[in-house]
C-alpha cells in the first residue's frame, strides 16, 4: 500500500475504491491524480479461431513505481456495457486473475457466431485502476449482410476474389460483350479501384491469387483467347494502383478453365490446374514466386476437368486437386501433387455418380485447421460434402446439404474447423450460404444472400474476418457482391 494513502480521509478512500470514470475514460479514481496512465488504450484482436480469441494491448505507464508491477485482467460481455471500471467489473466475465506485466491474453470457450465486447482493467499495487477502450468482435461471423452492391451491369461468366491487406478485396470478372475487368473495394463497400481492364480477350478462363498472405500484389492466371488460349500469367502491382504487367506465357497449348485451379503454396510458389484442349489432357504448371516457371507443363491425366477443377493446399504444402472425370461419366475424383508436380496420391474417386455441371463449378474445396479437406460437390442435382483425411486418405460418408442444385458452388475456410458453403438453391431460385463445422453439422443457416439465383460464385475471407461473395445472376444482366460479417 502506498504510504500516502494512509493519510487520506475515509470518504476519499471510500470513493477511491468505489471508482468513477474521468473525462477521458482512462482512470477510475474519485480524487487526486492516478499514477497509472493508459497512453495507448486500443485493444487489438490479434488472432481469432472459432471460440478462441487472442487480445493484445500496449502496457500502461506508472509514475508511482515500476510499470512492470502493473497487473492486467480481461473482461468480456455479450452486451456493450463495459465503459467504466465499475461497469466492467459488474457486467463482464473475467478471464483469469490479474496478471503482472502482461500485454496479451488468450480468451477461450466463447460461444460461436456471437458478438462479444471485451475490455482490460489495469491495476497498480497501490489499488489504483484504469480502463482501456473496449473492443468488439464476432466469433467466426454472425452471418449478417453488411453490404451488397453492383460490380458491373453486364452478366459475368466467372468471378475470382482475393483478400488483400487492410480489409480490402480484389474482384476479377469476365463479362459478356466486354473485356475481363477487376475492381478493388474495402469491406464497407467503398471503391478503392474502379473497374479496370486486365485482358481484352479472356473468356471464362482465369483465377487470381495474392502474391503473399495479406499482400496487395496479385497474380492472375488465364487462357488468352486472342492467342489460342495460351496459358498466361500477369502481375498487378498493388503499390502502383494495380498496374498490369506484360503477360508471361507459361504454356503454348490451348488451355481452358483454370478458374479455381490456381493456388499459392506456403513456400511462395503457385500452381495452375487446367484442361489442355490441344491434346485433350489435363495438366498443371508450377510457378515460382516471381511468376517464372522452371518446369514445363506436366500432364496428369486424359481429359479430366470440364470446368470443374478445384485446388486446396494441404498442411504439408502439397496440392489437393479435385475434378470431374469426363471419360468416366463425370465422376468426381481427386489426386495430390507436390511442388515438383510429382503425384503423391493417385487418382481417387469420391463421387460414384455424375457430378452435375449445368451452372459450372460443381466442386469446391477448403482445408480445415485439423488438416482435413472439406470437399463439396453437386451429384445428381444434390449438394453433398465429404471430409478427406490426408493422414490415411479416408473419407467420411457423403452428407446431403441441398436437395436441388445445378452446380455453382463456393466455399471458404472461416477459421478452426468451420467452413462457409455458398450455393444457388434451385427450389426457390435464391442464393444461400451455411456454416458447417468439422463434424459436418450445419451451425448456421441456410441464410439468403441473393434474392436472384446466382451463378459463377467467387469467395474470399478478408483480414477483418468478413466474407465477400461475388456472383452473376441467372436471367439478369449484372454482377453483384455481398459482404457478410
Amino acid at each position: 500500500m502506498n504510504k500516502k494513502l494512509i493519510a487520506i480521509p475515509f470518504l476519499v478512500m471510500f470513493g477511491l475504491f468505489l471508482g468513477c470514470q474521468n473525462d477521458d475514460n482512462k482512470t477510475e479514481i474519485s480524487s487526486g491524480e492516478s499514477p497509472i496512465l493508459v497512453e495507448t488504450d486500443t485493444i487489438e484482436v490479434t488472432t481469432k479461431k472459432g471460440p478462441n480469441v487472442t487480445l493484445s494491448w500496449t502496457a500502461a505507464s506508472y509514475s508511482a513505481g515500476d510499470p512492470a508491477e502493473l497487473a492486467y485482467k480481461v473482461y468480456c460481455s455479450t452486451d456493450d456495457n463495459l465503459d467504466t471500471v465499475a461497469s466492467t467489473e459488474a457486467n463482464g466475465t473475467g478471464y483469469g486473475d490479474f496478471e503482472i506485466n502482461t500485454t496479451s491474453k488468450v480468451v477461450t470457450g466463447l460461444a460461436l457466431l456471437t458478438t462479444y465486447y471485451c475490455n482490460v482493467i489495469v491495476k497498480g499495487p497501490d489499488g489504483y485502476k484504469a480502463l482501456y477502450k473496449r473492443v468488439s468482435f464476432s466469433t467466426l461471423i454472425k452471418g449478417d449482410i453488411r453490404k451488397d452492391g453492383e460490380i458491373h451491369d453486364k452478366a459475368a461468366r466467372s468471378h475470382s476474389v482475393v483478400a488483400l491487406s487492410e480489409a480490402k478485396y480484389f474482384i476479377a470478372a469476365d463479362y459478356f460483350g466486354g473485356p475481363a475487368k477487376f475492381t478493388v473495394i474495402d469491406s464497407e463497400g467503398n471503391v478503392i479501384k474502379a473497374l479496370t481492364n486486365f485482358d481484352s480477350n479472356t473468356q471464362m478462363q482465369f483465377s487470381a491469387q495474392a502474391k503473399a498472405e495479406g499482400s496487395d500484389d496479385v497474380f492472375i492466371s488465364f487462357g488468352d483467347s486472342a492467342d489460342f488460349s495460351k496459358g498466361t500469367l500477369i502481375s498487378l502491382d498493388g503499390s502502383n494502383d494495380w498496374s498490369v504487367s506484360a503477360p508471361t506465357v507459361y504454356t503454348t497449348d490451348n488451355i481452358s478453365i483454370p478458374l479455381e485451379g490456381f493456388a499459392r503454396f506456403a513456400s511462395g510458389k503457385f500452381i495452375t490446374y487446367f484442361v489442355n484442349i490441344t491434346d485433350d489432357k489435363s495438366g498443371i504448371v508450377i510457378h515460382n514466386a516471381d511468376g517464372s516457371t522452371d518446369v514445363p507443363e506436366i500432364q496428369l491425366f486424359d481429359n479430366i476437368g470440364e470446368q470443374a477443377g478445384s485446388i486446396a493446399i494441404l498442411p504439408n504444402d502439397e496440392a489437393f486437386i479435385a475434378a470431374t472425370d469426363y471419360p468416366d461419366n463425370y465422376k468426381g475424383k481427386f489426386l495430390v501433387v507436390d511442388q515438383t508436380g510429382a503425384i503423391k496420391k493417385p487418382l481417387t474417386t469420391f463421387s460414384s455418380d455424375q457430378v452435375t455441371n449445368t451452372l459450372r463449378f460443381p466442386l469446391t474445396t477448403s482445408v480445415l485447421e485439423n488438416g482435413k479437406v472439406f470437399l463439396a460437390y453437386t451429384e445428381n442435382n444434390k449438394v453433398k460434402a465429404r471430409f478427406v483425411d490426408p493422414n490415411d486418405w479416408s473419407m467420411t460418408n457423403p452428407v446431403v446439404y441441398v436437395d436441388n442444385n445445378l452446380g455453382g458452388l463456393g466455399s471458404i475456410h472461416l477459421g478452426e474447423n468451420y467452413v462457409l458453403l455458398a450455393y444457388p438453391d434451385e427450389d426457390d431460385e435464391k442464393g444461400k450460404f451455411m456454416i458447417i463445422d468439422g463434424d459436418g453439422n450445419v451451425v448456421l443457416g441456410p441464410k439468403v444472400f441473393s434474392d436472384v439465383q446466382p451463378y459463377n460464385l467467387g469467395l474470399a475471407k478478408g483480414s477483418d474476418e468478413t466474407v465477400l461473395i461475388a456472383y452473376g445472376m441467372v436471367g439478369i444482366n449484372g454482377s453483384r457482391y455481398v459482404i457478410i460479417e
